[in-house]
């Protein structure tokens, strides 16, 4: 089943194909790439989305906080998500590509796969199911985790932390099946409840999640009102989660600043939450991720629901055993609560549904386990049908970015030839679209983003670049772009000529403009006077701001812009 599943995943890797949610694999890529080109005091392991060239300090980049040295820092996704794979790509020498980081995410996928079965069968065995049934029912539960259209894209292709925090949540209830199976204060319990706080800490660190599902077990363990043990074992865990939140505020304020931090912070909540989305949305979501996989967990939930939950023991199941695996599955359940929460995010970003896999996986096996020969055969028909239509449509979805390919490969011939006229360490890049991450590693360097010409040549000027280079193009796919022309800009392109301006030279009043960059806000003030190339001497009279313009007014009458000359070429005596 993995081989397979690792076979289907391959063939996307292979053929660089497009898909929902590239731009996540993207990003971190590019966070990967910026932390294996900065300095640790410039970024701290924070997910910085800056790289090393001098002229990449300081370039805005989507809801970014920058640090004292210019490096933009994401905030809304922590570190785990990030320095991890980079970690494994330094460990291993690997290359910063798209392949890499898709099999980094494919091994992710194959050991939750792995786990999630192995806690399946430790619970229908604690059940009293015998081994034959277990092994087979945790084989058709596990198949959502391999074949359901999600985990095809979400632990293949597409690269997100929500992927790692699977790995955390389900060690964390195997340890926590291991606190309710083992006697109070065992070795084996004492050894399990210590192994589980750090996990905790750790998935909540890595990902949102991780708080709501920590709060979860907390109220769960609070309610065992015969238990004192448990409840010392709740006020721990709800520490944990606080140490946690409390480790990532002092990590990112250290660096960014408090208030920057929150600032930041709260604006994402805000564009993602539950006022920013609609349940429907989120519903249609999972029917695409799932789709009969779906109709196999309603089946058993009406199933159960007709007969009682007494249908799932056996006569030798204590009530004590019921209540354990029913404590897990409920604990499986509390992640869930965070799509409703960050409604707009988990309806248009697949991965954040990934956290389905796992109690639906131990329903279909609780529902295949404890029902007769007829219900079996039904159950694991649709699973069969619901894996070849997990398959199949996301064959079919993947065809919508059928032309990546093409752009991609084009963008790339584009930025090879433009490297054999400009030297890219020095020179400052624009846009006239958004930009994420795709065009920074497809260029390698920071590029400005919604920019003009006029703006990428002042910004060049500021940083003292060897070059200004402006590319145009479209949105191929979102946050993808195809890339169809690239103007290397010349100094005398920063000086418009039109109704107002011949050259950056007023037409109608004695004055011009220049870049509003440090050096010309210091040499051209109020009392100096400018010497043009005509040889005529002004004074300054007026200064003004806007933008990336600074607009100077001079005594005397209206220039002749074709006698003055432009502006780059005016000199200032102070």
């Amino acid at each position: 089943m993995i081989c397979l599943a690792l076979l289907l995943k391959e063939s996307d890797v292979r053929t660089q194909a497009g898909a929902q949610n590239l731009e996540a694999t993207y990003h971190a890529l590019f966070t990967i790439e910026s932390l294996r080109q900065n300095k640790m005091q410039d970024h701290w392991l924070l997910p910085t989305v800056t790289l090393g060239q001098e002229n990449d300090a300081f370039a805005p980049w989507g809801a970014t906080v920058p640090t004292n040295s210019g490096d933009h820092i994401y905030t809304s996704f922590t570190s785990p998500g990030f320095v991890l794979p980079y970690a494994v790509f330094e460990m291993l020498d690997l290359d910063v590509t798209v392949k890499n980081l898709a099999r980094f995410n494919m091994a992710i996928g194959g050991m939750l796969g792995i786990a999630l079965y192995l806690l399946i069968l430790r619970m229908l065995l604690v059940l009293g199911c015998s081994k034959r049934i277990s092994i087979a029912a945790g084989l058709v539960g596990v198949s959502i985790a391999f074949f359901s259209r999600e985990a095809l894209l979400s632990t293949g292709l597409i690269y997100w932390p929500h992927a790692l925090y699977q790995l955390s949540l389900i060690f964390s209830l195997h340890l926590l099946f291991n606190i309710f199976t083992k006697p109070v204060y065992s070795d084996d319990w004492k050894k399990s409840s210590n192994i589980l706080l750090p996990f905790l800490f750790f998935g909540a660190w890595t990902e949102w999640t991780g708080y709501i599902f920590n709060l979860g077990l907390v109220l769960i363990l609070s309610l065992k009102v015969d238990n004192v043990t448990y409840k010392k074992l709740a006020i721990k865990i709800f520490l944990t989660t606080i140490a946690a939140g409390v480790f990532t505020i002092l990590h990112y304020s250290l660096v960014v600043g408090f208030h920057e931090y929150f600032d930041a912070l709260s604006r994402a909540f805000l564009s993602r939450n539950a006022n920013a989305g609609n349940v429907s949305g989120l519903i249609a979501g999972y029917v695409l991720s799932y789709g009969f996989f779906l109709m196999a967990v309603l089946m058993v939930l009406i199933w159960g629901s007709l007969l009682g939950l007494g249908i799932f023991k056996k006569p030798t199941t204590t009530a004590q055993q019921s209540e354990i695996v029913g404590t897990v599955l409920l604990a499986s359940i509390f992640p869930l609560i965070e799509n409703f929460i960050m409604l707009e995010h988990a309806t248009q970003f697949s991965f954040d549904r990934l956290k389905f896999i796992i109690p639906s996986a131990i329903l279909i096996s609780l529902g295949f386990a404890f029902s007769g020969v007829w219900f079996r055969l039904l159950l694991f028909a649709l699973i069969v049908l619901a894996s070849f239509h997990g398959y199949a449509s996301h064959n079919d979805h993947m065809k919508n970015y059928s032309r990546w390919p093409e752009h991609h490969y084009a963008n790339i011939a584009l930025i090879q030839r433009l490297k054999e006229q400009v030297d890219f360490k020095c020179a400052t890049f624009g846009s006239n679209l958004g930009v994420r991450a795709y065009a920074n590693l497809l260029i390698g360097r920071s590029v400005y983003a919604r920019s003009t010409p006029e703006q990428v040549i002042a910004l060049n000027i500021e940083k003292g670049g060897c070059a200004s280079i402006f590319l145009e193009g479209n949105v191929a796919y979102p946050d993808l772009p195809s890339y169809s022309n690239v103007k290397v800009l010349k100094l005398e392109d920063f000086f418009l000529s039109d109704g107002n301006w011949l050259n950056g030279v007023a037409r109608r009043w004695a004055g011009f403009y220049t870049s509003n960059t440090s050096i010309d806000r210091a040499n051209f003030k109020v009392g100096n006077s400018i010497l043009f190339q005509n040889g005529d001497i002004r004074k300054i009279v007026k200064i003004s701001e806007n933008g990336f313009y600074l607009n100077v007014w001079v005594d005397g009458d209206i220039l002749n812009p074709n006698e003055v000359g432009f502006p780059s070429k005016f000199k200032v005596a102070k």
